[in-house]
């Protein structure tokens, strides 16, 4: 039902016509049937089409009947995340698009504020507001930068750089 198919369309095929293409199938078949024929309980996700051509994201948990033999039988468990992958995707967007759109400002704010410090014609108040100013800005890129790395461990492209910190200062 989810990939739109009658009963009588599907039984006594392999899979292969829920794949995008056949490099597609190809690629699953390499990559998820030795884990199966070993007997493992497979869990991923992946696109298929449906009956209609519509592309649809699946949660997959496969299982052998019979782990060496395949032609025996896999059972499937098969969710439809279509929904979840594109907020996903609308999240990433968003964050991206406010990253950017926050740190152009900004890094004009900062340059200004980089000028103004070379002013030889500063008092010593003025002095204070662009030292303010420089403060105020490298804490908002701290703000912005934040959710940046959250998304980026969520996703699994943090790049982790350690560095000794004084506990006792901090």
């Amino acid at each position: 039902n989810m990939f739109n198919y009658k009963c009588e369309e599907v039984v006594g095929k392999t899979t292969q016509f829920l794949h995008i293409s056949e490099e597609s199938f190809l690629t699953f078949a390499n990559q998820h049937f030795p884990r199966l024929s070993g007997g493992e309980i497979n869990r991923t996700e992946y696109r298929f089409k449906k009956a209609t051509d519509e592309i649809i994201w699946c949660s997959l948990w496969g299982k052998a009947i019979s782990p060496p033999h395949l032609d025996e039988g896999v059972i499937w468990i098969i969710d439809d995340i279509t929904e979840r992958k594109q907020l996903e995707q609308l999240k990433e967007d968003v964050e991206r698009m406010m990253h950017h759109d926050l740190k152009n400002p900004l890094g004009n704010i900062m340059m200004l504020q980089s000028l103004l410090q070379l002013s030889p014609n500063l008092c010593e108040q003025e002095k204070k507001y662009v030292e303010y100013i420089a403060e105020s800005g490298k804490e908002i890129q701290h703000l912005i930068d934040i959710p940046l790395d959250l998304f980026k461990m969520e996703i699994g492209k943090y790049e982790f750089h350690p560095a000794s910190v004084d506990i006792i200062g901090v």
